[in-house]
């Protein structure tokens, strides 16, 4: 799917330079003799193939977000798992922890920076193997708690597609029930996450009014949910 020449090319283009510098940068790791870089070079080194990976992923998985009303998605715009099936939808929900990932990436960097400040010997004993492969850990649950959030509670069902289907039929001219999804629905449309078959009765009592005149407005009643099926994901 085709939405502009920069969303087209860029990521393409910041994916080879990706792979060009930074096998640079580690040759010059591995071969330096005169920063003395010590544990952290190793640190580099998994920053660099980090880095690597990441765009490896944007370049095969490119994505689109759209924000509708109550709502925003992602889904794939392009690259070859573009067709809808559960092994793909899987794949955008991998695609995504990579943003996970990066924030456990900065963690692990300023956490080393700070214990080379006040803890520089216990750095220097134990970060290898043990701190590296805390932070290798580290990053990994944050990609899988991603995962996890993506694919089985944020992963797009046909209500959810259905919501998002004329806005986005209207701007990229493609149907939202062929795309493999992320949809986030906000408070105000909760109702969409309910079956039909639910119904919720707002119970108010007059003789609780004295009781409740100093609480917010949104506390005075008793909200029942009368569930006759399960909650629809």
């Amino acid at each position: 799917m085709y939405t502009s020449w920069a969303h087209h090319y860029v990521p393409k283009f910041n994916g080879c330079c990706a792979f060009l510098v930074n096998p640079l940068f580690i040759f010059c790791i591995l071969k330096d003799n005169k920063l003395q870089l010590g544990n952290y070079r190793w640190l580099l080194l998994y920053f660099a193939i980090f880095n690597m990976a990441c765009s490896l992923c944007d370049m095969l998985v490119p994505v689109c977000v759209h924000n509708y009303r109550y709502a925003f998605s992602v889904f794939t715009a392009g690259g070859p798992f573009q067709e809808y099936s559960e092994f793909n939808q899987f794949i955008i929900a991998f695609r995504c922890s990579f943003i996970a990932a990066t924030y456990a990436i900065l963690h692990a960097h300023f956490t080393y920076r700070f214990m080379v400040l006040f803890k520089n010997k216990a750095l220097a004993k134990y970060f290898m193997p043990y701190g590296l492969i805390l932070t290798v850990l580290y990053c990994i649950l944050h990609m899988i708690y991603w995962v996890i959030t993506c694919y089985v509670y944020i992963g797009a069902d046909m209500e959810r597609k259905l919501y998002m289907h004329d806005t986005i039929m209207d701007v990229y001219g493609v149907e939202s029930t062929k795309l493999n999804m992320i949809v986030a629905l906000y408070r105000s449309s909760l109702s969409h996450f309910f079956r039909p078959s639910i119904r919720i009765s707002i119970l108010r009592s007059h003789r609780h009014h004295f009781l409740c005149s100093n609480v917010p407005q949104a506390m005075q009643g008793i909200i029942v949910f009368q569930f006759s099926h399960k909650i629809s994901s």
